[in-house]
């Protein structure tokens, strides 16, 4: 069953915990409605679940649990040297949720927190406040403001049983100077319920099917990706295509330049707004935290310069046979 379906985070969100200030808000009803069967309990703070010592975040991803929390200030944080924003001046990230359903085993937030449970804001509409004062703030006025909502989570996999996809998207139609990059490993961005617009950069992560089969758990495989971006551009999305990280997997290069022909064989390059690629990229002390925590981390957390560069130069060639120069960006930190 796909994770666009709310029926199948039953089994996971067995207990959903609740702040108190999250209960008036409409989210907090709409999402009980969708966990008919799942415990309830009542807390003072997100933080006496979600930042609790000693968790055993590997058990945990077993049968994760759901918090609902009323989200505090800010909303709104400066964008990481580490992330591509490809030209813009100014660029945040908002937190309306937190923590992965997938299991990557590269991901950043293995190392992040001490939990594998999931926290989703509720009070989406202070979110859209702060953002629309920061949009009215933005240094370079000729150009949109950056705002990332899937930084530290995987919003998409979630809309199913929140629609805060959605309610980005048509905050983000009613608000001048503003880009809003949705980035996903899902197959549910094509079911969301509104026309396409150049506001909103839907973006998905993609890797062949021998990298994500090895690394990339719980998420849906490339193929379904795949086709989710091809209705999306059917439907008149523009589509950010990213290969971040580049996972060098035996016969990485064929591999690779099968993943970039399919995509262009199902999508037509003028429908790809553009492209990022990076290779893999992570302190080897967040690497340290990772595996202490009982996860595996079998990807080099850093390239040698030379592997780095021959591995970016192959894919930004393979890329550079389908899209100009200026919309591929290379992410090196």
């Amino acid at each position: 069953m796909s994770t666009c379906d709310p029926f199948s985070f039953n089994k996971r969100f067995s207990h959903i915990y609740i702040e108190a200030s999250a209960r008036p808000y409409p989210m907090t009803g709409q999402i009980l409605d969708a966990f008919p069967g799942a415990r309830i309990v009542s807390i003072d703070s997100y933080k006496e679940v979600f930042n609790r010592s000693r968790q055993d975040r590997a058990q945990q991803k077993k049968s994760p649990k759901l918090i609902l929390a009323k989200k505090a200030p800010p909303f709104l944080y400066p964008m990481s040297y580490q992330c591509q924003t490809l030209g813009y001046a100014d660029a945040v990230y908002a937190t309306p949720a937190l923590n992965c359903v997938f299991s990557c085993d590269y991901c950043f937030l293995q190392g992040m927190y001490n939990t594998a449970n999931i926290v989703v804001f509720v009070n989406c509409h202070d979110f859209f406040r702060a953002t629309a004062r920061a949009v009215k703030a933005r240094i370079n006025r000729k150009h949109p403001l950056l705002v990332s909502i899937s930084y530290e989570t995987d919003l998409a996999a979630l809309e199913g049983f929140t629609g805060y996809c959605s309610q980005w998207i048509g905050f983000a139609k009613e608000t001048p100077g503003i880009a809003i990059e949705l980035r996903t490993k899902s197959a549910c961005l094509s079911r969301i319920d509104r026309k396409a617009t150049d506001q909103v950069i839907l973006a998905w992560s993609l890797a062949p099917v021998s990298a994500a089969g090895q690394y990339e758990r719980g998420a849906p495989s490339p193929i379904k990706r795949l086709e989710d971006m091809a209705r999306a551009a059917a439907d008149g999305w523009r589509i950010r295509l990213c290969l971040d990280p580049i996972l060098p997997v035996p016969n990485w290069q064929e591999d690779y330049q099968n993943l970039i022909k399919d995509v262009f064989a199902r999508i037509p390059s003028e429908q790809i707004r553009d492209a990022t690629l990076g290779s893999v990229r992570m302190g080897k002390t967040h690497v340290k935290r990772i595996k202490k925590a009982g996860y595996r981390f079998n990807v080099p957390h850093q390239l040698p310069p030379k592997k780095k560069r021959e591995v970016e130069d192959h894919i930004y060639r393979e890329l550079a046979h389908y899209l100009p120069e200026e919309k591929i960006g290379i992410l090196t930190p």
